[in-house]
């Protein structure tokens, strides 16, 4: 994974019924200095859904952003993202790095160092771990705190993403933790103005 121009990874969690207002929160995040997007869906994806994604790519390549999608390896080669985000029960780093190839994006939760190690071993481009703190998007999710944050990094040699329920004003500690990457959810989705919201998260990693 090469450098990006932010740390701040902001997951979109998409539905055919908001199209339009995904479309416009990729673009007020690319916008605003965000490092990464993660496109986020349950559904199964229909031909509109897929053309709102590629929409949702050519905004983010517009400004050097990568997009990764999470879970879905054969959307991530459908539509012709950055890469994939694959979960403990979804397709394995190695199944996902042979079929996005080495240049892809690879990303992995990993609750604990040891699965960290092998998800690295596996070709894993970065490693993430969460939930950092309570998390109003996942409110049933265990709290790993930024010990395990701190234990991560000193295991592994890709970079360490951190979420779950981090704020601008959380970012210094979480950095300071190890994280090279803060992802957040409703930090960004659910604040009244998404840009400034990504341009503060941003001004965070530079304090």
């Amino acid at each position: 994974m090469g450098p990006l121009r932010s740390p701040i990874y902001v997951v979109i969690n998409y539905s055919s019924d908001g199209r339009q207002a995904a479309l416009s929160l990729v673009e007020a995040c690319v916008a605003s200095g965000a490092g990464m997007i993660q496109f986020r869906a349950k559904q199964e994806l229909d031909s509109q859904d897929l053309d709102c994604l590629r929409a949702m790519l050519g905004r983010a390549r517009a400004e050097g952003v990568p997009l990764v999608i999470n879970d879905r390896v054969d959307i991530a080669q459908e539509a012709g993202a950055d890469g994939v985000h694959v979960g403990l029960e979804d397709t394995g780093v190695a199944l996902a790095r042979e079929a996005l190839g080495p240049e892809a994006i690879v990303g992995a939760t990993t609750p604990t160092a040891q699965i960290a190690l092998a998800a690295e071993r596996d070709g894993a481009s970065y490693v993430a771990i969460g939930s950092v703190y309570p998390s109003p998007t996942r409110p049933d999710k265990r709290v790993v705190g930024l010990e395990r944050v701190r234990e991560v990094a000193a295991a592994v040699g890709v970079p360490v993403c951190a979420i779950g329920g981090i704020t601008a004003a959380r970012v210094p500690e979480v950095r300071a933790a190890g994280a090279s990457l803060v992802c957040v959810i409703s930090a960004v989705s659910g604040a009244a103005d998404p840009a400034g919201a990504v341009r503060e998260l941003v001004a965070a990693c530079r304090g």
